[in-house]
């Protein structure tokens, strides 16, 4: 025999443990401590059947953890206090007394920690905590209303497992009118709780400002920026343009006003892309390098082939690109503004004197570019995001004393050179590289591929696109080490990333544009099948549902009847069968009966049964099965 209240307390805690897990990565560590503190302590209470705090004690501390976190609210971070105050409140209840509104009480604070976690992330495992939950609430639910008419119900342990298994019906069906909801509600444009979602963005590995020589190193974040949907590209093709940086005070590159200059169309190789950046602060939309137009999100286009939105997007999205794999991309005219040779006042002597030197001689705008090409291949600069040279002067020890140094620094050097000899020339934020996902067919673009490299204007060929970080002595080797380390559980990471990247195609972007045009398929799809088969789809599945909720409602009820119920339903079922249409009538006992059928071996099981029931202490499983034995062998 099994008391209820055990499995009911089961399942309580793994809604509540659930739910404490999905935030404990973002809570404090006082919370932490308390968390675990107080849940520990509850199980143990919980086994033990006693408990020791005080209910007035649980409720002050109750009131001081909401005082203190209430008083870190703020218009731009409001979702982490309400985060530590769910989490702390859950927590308390697991450690003291449970009557049946208490574990209500554990259920709604569960579901509000599970509406906060996706308010900090909407992976897709955020699925599965969903389906996890909600059937374990359910089944809760079906045990607390046991629980709640008899405190110490007993059930054999083959009625737990029915109770267990009907109960698990309830959100299976309640799955068809999810799913169904899903696809048929219409679909706002922007999320109802996105406006709370702003503690939950991440930034990209892009910066609109490179600033060489600000930090001694560089962290390699490897969360996602953006996946793209397309065909397999070369590697050396896979530079993502984000942003131009036109404007040099010596310390800083920044984007300055965009001068106003004409690019004719562009031709050659194009790539189609279907792209789904992660939520971040930033405006700026990456593509394929070179871009020539962007559609699907509300946006404009630069003179320099840069794409922005008004403002930073406060959603997920996705858009899609078109872009031309060629290194340089054409201006009409041979003008062209003095910002992309301006300079800061006071630069570096020995910098100044190294573009003397370097140029000296060289009369067009190729030959000096070809010169500082060769100066950067044979210097044998190192390539590292450890142990960078910082200081204002971080430009000269790079060039001239350490000579190692990640992409700002190569960028930075390169183009400031150039400017120094008369060559206007830009830096370009973006990524470089791309993981190709073969499940999926799509590049996994990381914050660690973040890169800045450098366009150069050749008269009669306009801006051409220059990597100067790949004249580094060991940056192939560089890109092969990151492709190592990520090669011992690839498989695996591209399946999981793959359900990321369904998960945020399907659900997370599926918006009223997607409805309409999936309604608009399915109507076409209507019109030109027959009638009768798509007749017979809809009542084939009419019917699946319509048996799963019956099976499912006739085997609640069952669940619910005492054992003796239960049997005397199985031997009126017999009688019947034995007899025919003679009358039985309940209110009848079985020893009369048992008389007025004489019948014996009725008598026999009449007898059988007021011993094993009508006793003042509860039947075994040993009983009641022998009971069962004795019914079915009733002739």
């Amino acid at each position: 025999m099994i008391r209820i209240k055990a499995p009911l307390d089961i399942c309580s805690h793994a809604v509540s443990l659930l739910a404490l897990a999905l935030v404990f990565p973002y809570i404090d560590l006082f919370a932490r401590v308390t968390v675990v503190a107080c849940a520990l302590f509850g199980i143990y209470c919980d086994k033990k059947g006693r408990y020791p705090v005080p209910t007035v004690a649980a409720t002050i501390f109750s009131v001081g953890i909401f005082v203190m976190y209430a008083l870190k609210f703020t218009m731009a971070n409001p979702v982490l206090p309400a985060v530590h105050i769910l989490a702390l409140l859950l927590a308390v209840r697991l450690a003291s007394a449970k009557e049946p509104r208490n574990y209500l009480q554990m259920y709604a604070l569960s579901l509000f920690l599970l509406a906060g976690y996706s308010l900090l992330s909407l992976s897709a495992a955020f699925l599965g905590y969903l389906a996890a939950m909600v059937i374990l609430i359910a089944v809760s639910l079906v045990l607390l209303t046991f629980h709640a008419t008899d405190r110490e119900m007993w059930v054999s342990r083959g009625e737990a497992r029915t109770l267990l298994l009907v109960s698990t019906v309830i959100p299976i069906l309640s799955l068809f009118l999810m799913v169904l909801f899903f696809f048929v509600l219409p679909r706002t444009q922007y999320p109802i709780w996105n406006v709370l979602n702003k503690a939950g963005q991440s930034t990209t590995g892009m910066s609109e400002t490179v600033a060489p020589g600000r930090s001694g190193s560089v962290a390699e974040v490897k969360k996602p920026a953006f996946r793209v949907s397309c065909r397999r590209i070369p590697q050396e093709n896979l530079y993502w343009r984000g942003i131009v940086l036109n404007y040099f005070d010596g310390a800083t590159w920044s984007r300055g006003e965009v001068p106003d200059e004409k690019s004719p169309p562009l031709g050659g190789s194009f790539v189609d892309q279907t792209i789904y950046p992660e939520p971040n602060r930033g405006r700026y939309l990456p593509a394929l390098n070179i871009p020539a137009s962007i559609r699907g999100v509300r946006g404009t286009m630069s003179p320099d082939r840069v794409f922005s939105t008004a403002e930073a997007p406060t959603r997920r999205l996705k858009y899609e690109a078109r872009s031309v794999l060629v290194e340089n991309m054409p201006v009409e005219g041979e003008g062209l503004s003095d910002i992309y040779l301006q300079l800061p006042e006071n630069i570096p002597s020995r910098i100044s004197e190294l573009a003397r030197q370097l140029f000296k001689g060289a009369t067009t705008t190729e030959e000096r570019v070809a010169r500082l090409r060769s100066f950067y291949q044979n210097q044998r600069f190192a390539y590292s995001t450890t142990r960078l040279p910082t200081g204002s002067d971080a430009l000269e020890k790079f060039l001239f004393e350490t000579k190692s140094g990640h992409c700002e620094f190569f960028a930075s050097t390169f183009a400031l050179l150039l400017r120094v000899g008369g060559v206007p020339a830009r830096l370009v934020g973006g990524y470089y590289g791309g993981e190709y996902n073969e499940i999926g067919a799509y590049y996994l673009i990381t914050e660690d591929m973040a890169h800045v490299w450098v366009e150069v204007f050749i008269p009669g060929k306009g801006w051409v696109t220059i990597d100067p970080s790949g004249y580094a002595r060991n940056f192939r080797e560089v890109g092969d080490a990151r492709t190592a380390a990520r090669k011992g559980l690839a498989r695996l990471l591209s399946v999981l990333d793959t359900l990321n990247y369904y998960w945020n195609q399907a659900v997370i972007t599926y918006d009223l544009e997607k409805q309409i045009t999936l309604f608009t398929r399915a109507g076409a799809g209507l019109r030109q099948a027959t009638l009768p088969r798509n007749l017979a789809w809809i009542a084939l599945i009419l019917l699946a549902v319509c048996c799963l909720a019956i099976c499912g409602y006739f085997s609640f009820r069952y669940a619910r009847m005492s054992p003796e119920a239960r049997i005397i339903k199985s031997l009126r079922r017999k009688l019947k069968k034995k007899y025919g249409d003679l009358p039985l009538p309940e209110a009848k006992g079985l020893f009369e009966l048992a008389d007025e059928l004489n019948d014996p071996d009725l008598r026999k099981f009449a007898e059988l049964y007021y011993a094993t029931f009508f006793r003042d202490r509860k039947s075994s499983p040993e009983e009641i099965a022998s009971l069962r034995r004795l019914l079915n062998d009733l002739k």
